[in-house]
């Protein structure tokens, strides 16, 4: 069983509506083989996966609507507070890791929000996250009215407020994406970037992509006013595997 959320601001269908109709097409899609292996985060250390986005459907549709990622949890419920953020950086850095340029160019920071444990849910373990990027803030504390994507860039996962016993969480795997590629391995960051591989070989976050060929409308004056808060919405729907 996996359970969806949304990540939205405390008025998103003011943004949402312009961009619900429009139309959308994946650049990447990494969620249709799952190997039940995850990747398990610890606080501090940040994680992340280099991706390539299909490029013919980046060239017609260059504007980011909507992208998800699926976490797994065999926790009924967290103790205190678990939290994570998400990054996009660009890997055009002169410093490289054995010949690959390094993250370094921060352009999508969807800000710290709490995590909710999907095993409350209808017994399932794995959630999708699934975010609107416009109506999230940057990392500088602008807001987004439109996000263009590189074909190549690093997604990267950071969590803090977890515990051995009463918080555990990780990203889940797949295998080849259905839409683009990556790299099979991943980013990590104690202190400066490494790659890495696991025990399960070349394997791909759950992640999810949505473009459209044009920006989302611009939030009204009175939706800019009232987008303070990021929080966790309504239940979207419950699927089976």
């Amino acid at each position: 069983m996996k359970i969806q959320f949304r990540i939205v601001a405390a008025v998103a269908a003011v943004v949402a509506v312009g961009s619900m109709v429009q139309a959308q097409t994946f650049v990447y899609q990494n969620t249709g083989t799952d190997t039940g292996h995850n990747v398990n985060l610890t606080n501090g250390v940040v994680i992340g996966q280099e991706i390539n986005l299909n490029s013919a459907n980046l060239a017609t549709a260059p504007y980011l609507t909507n992208f998800s990622f699926e976490f797994f949890s065999t926790n009924a419920s967290f103790s205190g507070t678990p939290q994570m953020d998400v990054k996009f950086y660009q890997n055009t850095s002169a410093s490289t890791y054995h010949g690959y340029n390094t993250p370094n160019v921060l352009f999508y920071d969807s800000g710290w929000f709490n995590l909710v444990a999907p095993l409350s849910f209808a017994s399932g373990n794995v959630g999708t996250y699934v975010f609107d990027p416009t109506a999230l803030y940057t990392g500088a504390g602008s807001m987004l009215t439109s996000l263009t994507l590189p074909q190549d860039f690093t997604v990267v996962f950071t969590v803090t407020g977890l515990n051995s016993t009463l918080n555990q969480v990780g990203l889940e795997t797949f295998g080849s994406p259905q839409v683009g590629t990556n790299y099979g391995d991943f980013w990590i960051n104690n202190g400066a970037w490494a790659l890495q591989t696991n025990n399960a070989g070349l394997l791909g976050l759950g992640m999810q992509f949505n473009n459209s060929p044009t920006p989302a409308p611009e939030p009204s004056v009175i939706g800019l006013g009232a987008m303070g808060l990021v929080m966790l919405g309504q239940f979207i729907r419950r699927r089976k595997e």
